[in-house]
């Protein structure tokens, strides 16, 4: 069979198109081989007799395809590479079957909405770049790749050891299990929720960075592959070469259970709303924690024996009695707590800061704490609220540092929450304006009443109580007098130098107060 120039692009719709048409009959290079609108449910392109260099293969809206191979590919002498493989529309694709490309070829492979399937690769292969979006899928036997990024996608990595610079966006909880995986340079994970990593130990060669990641509320419970999950966990990794960086999260609580080392900084920034865990770290560069409103700072770590700073300032766990570094030997430089909540007790972890000689420069300060700012404020939806750090009286050993501003109450609340505030404030106004005015109508109608009651009490021949007074036999001339009423209705004259006997009331005057226990009602006699 004479094989004819191949034309720039190549359209194959189905396995007759792969065995009779331009691509089984062309010679020379490819620009574009797409793969579309095919009813078969297999496509074998490694039938050709002859290999050929194509620098994209596109499979688009495929619904029905469910395992392709792709063809032999080589780098002619111009050095020609497949430059993209790029799979689309076909959900039902399970197997991509990728093992008889060069293994001298870089590829870049975008694969979107497969619902359940594995790409494969040979075992001398390499690929630079895998872009992933809404996929479970499996990428096996690819022993190096420069790039690994998924948004929104479960993947497992099986026989592949080593990849320079993994990206992960997630949208959903999620379970990844890596097995044979040995190194990452870098890692970064954003738009994270609830998850963890299962699979072989790994170490980050660089840095790890999570975040940032905005919630409007905590996530809820979710059984991910067994197992009940409510929290981030990184389970595989085991040392960090440079940083951890954990910034600008919310509702999260992120646990990295078999962290042993993180050689330059932990740094832990304007998160909200978090809870961190790091319970077996024994080594790190620097601990630095500021800005973290409603986040609870890890308050034990029970395995760090050395550091070279550490920094502290928010919320710190006091669960453990201000005991947070046990095992802790030496720092190089300086230590600094700077708690916003009073039941830190800084005075006990100056103590054990003495005792242990761990070193370094100590200082912590004790601070007068809102109540606002304790763990069981925090909200339970919507944006949170941040607060300043409190006045601070200080504890230490060393002059304080300056003092970090954690995030404004502005820049945080809604339109909605100052709305709310506004609406709260006037209603306390009206009820106090209310409460003035009844407590000044009181006041004037009990002035009212005392005025009228002194009005009838000079009326001639009764006193205040409407009731005749007495006549002059049994008055003392000699000396000021009252009379009290007695429960028995009997009245006592009372005089400065005696006592005068009790006196029968007249008929029709035996009222007594309205009260036994009343106070007395007494009227001074000329």
């Amino acid at each position: 069979m004479s094989l004819e120039t191949c034309p720039g692009n190549i359209t194959v719709s189905s396995l007759e198109d792969i065995q009779e048409g331009p691509f089984r009959r062309c010679d020379g290079p490819i620009d574009n081989l797409l793969i579309t609108s095919s009813t078969d449910k297999q496509l074998n392109f490694t039938s050709r007799p002859l290999a050929v260099p194509i620098s994209n293969i596109l499979v688009q809206d495929n619904p029905a395809l469910e395992k392709i191979q792709l063809p032999f590919q080589i780098v002619d002498l111009s050095d020609r590479e497949l430059g993209r493989v790029e799979i689309t529309g076909s959900p039902a694709l399970k197997d991509i079957d990728c093992s008889h490309l060069s293994q001298y070829s870089q590829k870049n492979f975008s694969i979107s909405d497969i619902s359940d399937g594995t790409i494969d690769f040979d075992r001398d292969a390499s690929a630079s770049e895998i872009y992933l979006r809404n996929n479970v899928i499996s990428i096996k036997n690819l022993p190096e790749l420069s790039l690994l990024k998924s948004v929104g996608t479960v993947f497992t990595l099986w026989n592949v050891s080593e990849i320079h610079t993994m990206e992960v966006q997630q949208a959903h909880p999620t379970y990844w299990f890596w097995r044979d995986l040995q190194s990452i340079d870098t890692i970064i994970w954003t738009n994270i929720s609830t998850g963890f990593t299962g699979g072989s130990q790994y170490e980050i060669r660089n840095d790890m960075i999570v975040g940032p990641s905005i919630l409007d509320k905590p996530p809820p419970i979710e059984w991910v592959n067994g197992n009940m999950v409510t929290s981030m966990m990184f389970e595989n990794v085991v040392s960090i070469g440079r940083n951890l960086n954990i910034t600008e999260n919310m509702f999260i609580t992120i646990d990295v259970p078999n962290l042993e080392k993180v050689s330059g900084g932990l740094n832990i920034e304007g998160n909200v709303n978090c809870t961190l865990n790091f319970n077996t770290i024994t080594r790190i560069g620097s601990l630095y924690a500021v800005n973290n409103p409603f986040t609870t700072l890890p308050g034990w770590f029970p395995e760090l024996e050395e550091a070279d700073d550490i920094y502290l300032n928010g919320y710190i766990d006091p669960s453990r009695a201000s005991n947070i570094f046990p095992s802790l030997k030496i720092v190089h430089n300086s230590i600094r707590l700077e708690p916003w909540n009073s039941d830190f007790n800084c005075t006990h972890f100056l103590a054990q800061a003495n005792n242990l000689g761990f070193g370094g420069t100590p200082y912590c300060n004790s601070t007068t704490d809102d109540s606002s700012i304790t763990p069981e404020s925090i909200p339970t939806s919507g944006s949170a609220t941040s607060n300043a750090p409190p006045s601070q009286t200080s504890s230490s050993n060393s002059p304080p540092p300056s003092s970090s501003s954690p995030i404004s109450p502005a820049s945080i609340l809604s339109p909605g929450a100052w709305g709310g505030i506004g609406a709260g404030i006037a209603v306390v106004l009206i009820g106090g304006g209310g409460l003035a005015y009844l407590l000044l109508r009181l006041a004037s109608y009990k002035k009212k009443l005392r005025q009228q009651q002194q009005g009838h009490a000079g009326q001639e021949g009764q006193d205040v109580n409407g009731c005749p007074v007495d006549g002059p036999e049994q008055k003392e001339t000699a000396a000021r007098g009252v009379i009290r009423y007695e429960a028995d209705g009997a009245q006592i004259l009372e005089s400065a130098n005696r006592q005068v006997a009790p006196q029968p009331r007249e008929p029709g005057n035996t009222a007594v107060p309205a009260e036994m226990g009343a106070p007395r009602l007494l009227v001074e006699l000329p």
